[in-house]
């Protein structure tokens, strides 16, 4: 596969909430997939090339920048339904708008953000290593990845406050860091019910994140584990989940730490009409249910914004399809 891509932004950002300038930016960029099997082997590339343009109202000269990215992946397929894969990528990213041309209160956030002109475009080396089983009863997956990134663009508290609007300054920075990780996932299929499945399943993901230099990066998640106990036929999904969030103590500078909490909720997905012309489906959703105080260490709003309490939301969808035309009989 292959094929090119247009885009086109502009941010104007206007009153008290005029952090940065009027922002024009375009992009362009090509692409290339191939995949290709050998026996028990898979085999997948891929690259891209953009092109990024800035225009900031009142700077002066545009800033513009290229980025390529590659990947590469290989799979193996191994007895008992098991796959072994190793995935590589190089890809780079030009800095957004808003990482350039920041300066001043930004109210959504409550801080006082400034970016920089001069940050050049952010390159990461990722690899991770997975191994998989997709068949049977029990099914169960395990990764682990590293990405070394040069020139990381992050933003950073710098533990002073802006003398006029006395809000917390963050300024866009660009170091050297690297992210290691682990993903675990277990899929149990415990009870055949009715016409449907019964499955458990257990899930858990960690990452740690630091400079260079030693120091910590801000906002990265804590560790999660999570348990799921769910029913699926042709026409109902049905779910309850438990999320364990945990506390977050290792900070960044100036950042500080966030208690953990428990995320309970359900889900159900009814089909309640399908035909050939159209489908009705009914879903409700229960968030929180637990109604705990959880803020996310992900968020730079943490402090003064957690989530929502206990919530439940229904809805219902209705999808329309045209009928494919019968080809002519001759």
């Amino acid at each position: 596969a292959f094929g090119a891509q247009l885009g086109g932004r502009e941010i104007a950002t206007i009153g008290d909430d005029a952090f940065m300038p009027p922002t024009d930016t375009r992009t362009a960029g090509v692409f290339v997939l191939e995949h290709r099997d050998f026996a028990a082997w898979q085999l997948s590339l891929g690259a891209r090339i953009e092109r990024v343009r800035h225009d900031a109202a009142g700077v002066g000269r545009g800033y513009a920048a290229s980025a390529a990215s590659f990947s590469a992946a290989l799979i193996r397929r191994v007895p008992g339904g098991v796959l072994v894969s190793v995935n590589a990528a190089r890809s780079e990213r030009v800095p957004a708008a808003e990482e350039l041309y920041s300066n001043g209160p930004h109210a959504a956030s409550r801080t006082f953000e400034i970016g920089s002109p001069l940050l050049g475009v952010e390159t990461s080396n990722h690899v991770d290593l997975g191994i998989r089983r997709t068949e049977g009863r029990l099914t169960w997956a395990l990764t682990a990845f590293r990405t070394d990134y040069d020139g990381f663009i992050h933003l950073a508290p710098t533990g002073t406050d802006d003398a006029e609007t006395r809000l917390p300054i963050y300024v866009h920075r660009q170091r050297d860091a690297r992210l290691v990780g682990l993903e675990a996932e277990l899929v149990a299929r415990v009870a055949d019910v009715a016409a449907g499945e019964l499955d458990v399943r257990l899930f858990g993901d960690a990452v740690r994140a630091r400079l260079a230099n030693g120091e910590r990066l801000p906002r990265i998640p804590p560790r999660r584990m999570g348990l799921r106990l769910q029913y699926h036929d042709v026409r109902l999904v049905a779910g309850l989940e438990a999320v364990r969030y945990d506390d977050q103590t290792r900070t960044a500078s100036f950042e500080t730490p966030t208690d953990g909490y428990t995320l309970l909720g359900f889900d159900v997905a009814w089909t309640l009409a399908a035909g050939a012309d159209r489908s009705v489906d009914l879903r409700v959703d229960g968030t929180n249910l637990l109604d705990e105080e959880a803020r996310r260490h992900t968020s730079i709003a943490k402090d003064f914004a957690p989530l929502p309490g206990r919530s439940v939301a229904v809805g219902v969808r209705v999808s329309f399809r045209r009928a494919p035309i019968a080809a002519p009989v001759r």
